[in-house]
């Protein structure tokens, strides 16, 4: 089990690299920073962890390494292989390169550390983060179709909701032929004519809650969950029960294969037993009249 833990005092080195990079090859960037990790920066001596963090803006990326020594890192950036990497992001990206020592951490726990596994073991069980595999097409430069990626989308934990993975995101329509980067978008939900993809892990428990989020409009006294959006949800039950209940008191129970169609309404979502629900949504964002 791979692990990073931040805790102040450590005796490593925080390297935080920051990179500015237009939205649509902000994929492209976090593909060959994947690959150099994998293939020269873990087999350095001295290497300790890594993470990649994509901004959910779509023009940022941050990666985020430690080290035991100093010259452990510097013997990797002076390499003849690095600077030629660094050459190639430098071609279609800005980016930051700042040394730092962990200063201190505030967690849940007393402790006041925390670990970020690629497999979380909590009370002897074993619970796999959710990992979306996406293909994508796109074009080449003669205009014939290619496979433009094949990767592995992680979830991101979402507190009180379970996890959420974003497979596409564009805020206007696309124009073909293009190579397949996906555009990125400005926040969860689109603007009118944008589009996102996602793939939801409801937990089970109360009613799924509704998020702090500008685009989520809540009421004064709406019952726990209880939001609407101005967009054209399009959803498909993949695993486990869910309801759906809406602001008339109606109740709907949805299993795998369903499908529901959400046109601008207030509703809420409840998962129905004590198994995880896998949602897949296509979000087309809409107006909505005064």
């Amino acid at each position: 089990m791979q692990t990073m833990t931040i805790q102040a005092g450590a005796p490593v080195l925080t390297v935080i690299n920051v990179f500015t990079v237009e939205k649509e090859r902000q994929a492209d960037l976090v593909r060959i920073l994947e690959e150099a990790t994998e293939r020269m920066v873990a087999r350095q001596p001295g290497f300790i962890s890594a993470s990649l963090h994509r901004g959910v803006d779509g023009t940022h990326v941050a990666g985020y390494s430690q080290w035991r020594r100093l010259e452990d890192f510097n013997a990797l950036r002076g390499s003849p292989e690095m600077q030629e990497h660094m050459r190639r992001i430098a071609a279609f990206a800005k980016f930051e390169m700042v040394l730092y020592e962990v200063a201190s951490v505030r967690a849940v726990n007393e402790a006041a550390r925390f670990e970020i596994n690629d497999a979380h073991v909590h009370e002897g069980q074993r619970r796999q983060g959710m990992k979306v595999r996406k293909v994508v097409t796109g074009h080449d430069d003669k205009g014939r179709a290619v496979i433009a990626r094949d990767e592995k989308v992680d979830g991101m934990p979402i507190p009180g909701i379970g996890e959420l993975a974003v497979l596409w995101s564009a805020d206007e329509p696309a124009t073909y032929p293009n190579a397949g980067n996906n555009p990125g978008g400005s926040a969860l939900f689109p603007p009118v004519g944008g589009v996102r993809f996602i793939m939801a892990t409801y937990s089970p428990g109360d009613f799924v809650a509704s998020g702090d989020l500008p685009e989520m409009h809540i009421e004064h006294g709406d019952k726990p969950g209880m939001h609407r959006t101005d967009s054209t949800d399009f959803g498909v039950v993949i695993s486990g029960n869910l309801a759906l209940d809406l602001d008339n008191g109606a109740e709907v129970s949805l299993s795998p294969g369903d499908v529901v169609v959400q046109n601008g309404t207030r509703h809420r979502w409840r998962v129905v037993g004590d198994v995880p629900v896998v949602l897949a949504a296509f979000i087309i964002g809409a107006r909505r009249r005064a």
